[in-house]
């Protein structure tokens, strides 16, 4: 279902830590007990070409990002199948994003709590680096209120002499030419985007999410976003061009700025991690632990 009329109260996490460095996860991985059931919002921004003209948009099919990862780099399989592009976002105009719910929603547990797929590759000349578009990720439990996770991003802009070393913190613009530029990932936290494969993998990778990290947030110390109930996950798209700023006021470099081939962000799927029992789970539960407290008493 597409919606432009939903009502959205946003809010900046008010954490003071940095999160902690990325973690990789694999699209078969066991841990993953649940994904994204239904497409409550997509919004994407414009598409662009390499001259900086508006094309139509590709890769609209929101539902591509409901279920389980399944976006391939296999020899003789459709390149980027699966995948839905949140787009490219021009100066003045508002980023992209999609608005995904669970049947079963995400609750705060132990270490990650969800995970977020995308299509990132590794860079071929430069080990470590890889080609990303980036997003924010939020949360919300009544699909009205959502709660951004911190976030950091330290990457910076090269000096523009192609003759200069990069530095590690360097987006490299000239890795695949202005098309494919890549990002040291080890530079960003809290932010979907940096799990990368290798051309002609056969699995899938994302990057994981600590509900944790958000414990402090103006938002969930209120109530207006529970931690153990998270029904609802926004990906909004990063323009990459600096005009978006991490939780610390640092500008947001990525691979992908508006004008070139790319298309925003582009997701493949959100998997569960730690997930809300079911309704009879928790009733028993709660059963249980009354029967118990009256024999105490008793």
């Amino acid at each position: 279902m597409k919606s432009s009329t939903t009502p959205f109260l946003y809010a900046l996490a008010a954490t003071a830590a940095l999160p902690a460095a990325a973690q990789i996860i694999d699209g078969d991985d066991p841990s993953l007990v649940g994904f994204a059931t239904g497409v409550v919002a997509y919004l994407p921004a414009p598409a662009f070409s390499s001259d900086g003209t508006p094309t139509p948009l590709t890769f609209q099919d929101e539902s591509a990002a409901t279920g389980a990862p399944d976006f391939s780099t296999i020899p003789g399989a459709p390149f980027q199948a699966g995948i839905v592009s949140l787009g490219d976002a021009p100066s003045g105009t508002a980023p992209g994003s999609i608005t995904l719910s669970f049947d079963q929603g995400i609750t705060d547990g132990a270490g990650a709590d969800f995970a977020v797929f995308s299509n990132s590759f590794t860079a071929f000349n430069l080990p470590g680096f890889v080609s990303a578009d980036l997003a924010f990720v939020e949360v919300s439990t009544d699909g009205n209120t959502f709660a951004r996770l911190t976030n950091t991003s330290t990457n910076t802009l090269p000096d523009g002499d192609p003759s200069t070393p990069l530095e590690p913190t360097d987006i490299d613009s000239e890795s695949f030419g202005r098309s494919f530029a890549t990002l040291n990932p080890d530079n960003v936290s809290g932010i979907a985007g940096t799990a990368a494969i290798n051309f002609g993998d056969t699995n899938t990778v994302g990057n994981t999410f600590d509900l944790a990290t958000i414990a402090t947030h103006a938002l969930v110390l209120s109530g207006a976003v529970d931690l153990n109930n998270v029904q609802f996950v926004r990906l909004v798209d990063i323009p990459g061009d600096g005009r978006a700023f991490d939780s610390f006021g640092n500008p947001i470099f990525d691979a992908l700025s508006p004008g070139s081939l790319g298309g925003g962000f582009e997701l493949d799927a959100i998997g569960v991690i730690n997930q809300v029992p079911e309704p009879t789970t928790a009733a028993l539960l709660a059963l249980g632990a009354l029967a118990i407290a009256r024999r105490r008493r008793a």
